[in-house]
Parts: C-alpha cells; structure tokens; sequence
C-alpha cells in the first residue's frame, strides 16, 4: 500500500487480514478479515460468545492472533506492544457494570458528591 493510495483514500485505514486466535483448541476467532476506510462507521455486532471482545483485544494488542496480520494505515500493529496503540490511534474502553460497587450505598453515594468545604 502507497501513500498514494492513503492519501486517495483507496487503501483502508484498517485493515484485518485472516485473524484467528484459539484458546485450548477452541477456535474463538477463525479468518476474520475486513477493511475499514478512512471517516467510515463500522459495526461489530453478533451474539455472546461470538467473538467480539476477542477481536477488539487482538484490535488493542492484548491477545496476540495465532494467525493473520492487522495494519494500520498499511504498517502491521502486531509488533507493536500494548501500551504503544493508542499512539497510532486505536483506542478502547472496558465495560466494566460496577467500577465503584460501594456507589450502590446512597450515603457513600452522598459523601462522594459534596462539595469541598470552603
């Protein structure tokens, strides 16, 4: 891929090529390939267990695929470690259902939100 076509926008902007990763002999991702180009929207949807989160930590370099290859703007990301992604750009977030389980409590709630007292 040239910067050519990078710039022309015909070349994607992500690109996944063939990923698959297996835990234990289950294959959790098996040849997921897609191209994203630059300003698209993209969707991933499927069922529990489908896949999803495991793309997206392959995505973020957390999972390591057993095979493929993922390129940002043409150059592969899996060389690249995990804390370096968010300097080309790929970014995530974790849902997490209850990051503060003690903001259940209303009056841990209430200590949390006063105001400094001046």
């Amino acid at each position: 891929m040239t910067q050519a076509q990078l710039a022309q926008g015909t070349s994607p902007l992500l690109a996944v090529r063939n990923v698959s990763v297996v835990f234990g002999g289950i294959a959790a991702l098996n040849g997921v390939s897609f191209d994203m180009h630059k300003g698209q929207i993209l969707g991933l949807i499927g069922p529990n267990g489908a896949g999803k989160t495991t793309l997206f930590n392959c995505l973020s370099r957390l999972y390591q695929p057993s095979s493929s290859d993922i390129l940002m703007e043409g150059v592969s990301i899996l060389s690249r470690p995990a804390h370096r992604i968010a300097e080309i750009g790929i970014g995530r977030t974790f849902q997490n259902v209850a990051p503060f389980p003690n903001l259940s409590d209303p009056a841990a709630s209430s200590r949390c939100s006063r105001s400094p007292a001046r």
